[in-house]
């Protein structure tokens, strides 16, 4: 990555031109990682709701790297898409 690339990236992500010049390269590092993991938790309501709507286990349906690594595996039934749906539905109301 060049540092034309690196500068664009941090100011499409919000930074403004002090902020990113004023970063060192590990906090450059962590506020992408931060970014990344934000972005992956939005989709894991996403995910769960079309797990339990197909019966495919969720990380069939998108990888979330951050977010998959610190689950156990556990096996994907029926019943565990029932209840995932009925949770939403009363997340909902």
């Amino acid at each position: 990555m060049t540092w034309r690339e690196l500068y664009q990236t941090g100011l499409r992500s919000g930074l403004t031109p002090d902020q990113f010049w004023d970063m060192t390269f590990y906090e450059l590092h962590e506020y992408f990682r931060g970014r990344d993991i934000q972005w992956q938790r939005g989709w894991e309501s996403s995910r769960l709701i079309v797990a339990a709507l197909t019966g495919m286990a969720p990380i069939d349906i998108i990888r979330l790297p951050d977010i998959d690594k610190d689950k156990p595996k556990l096996e994907w039934t029926p019943e565990l898409a029932e209840q995932t749906l009925k949770h939403f539905g009363e997340w909902q109301t």
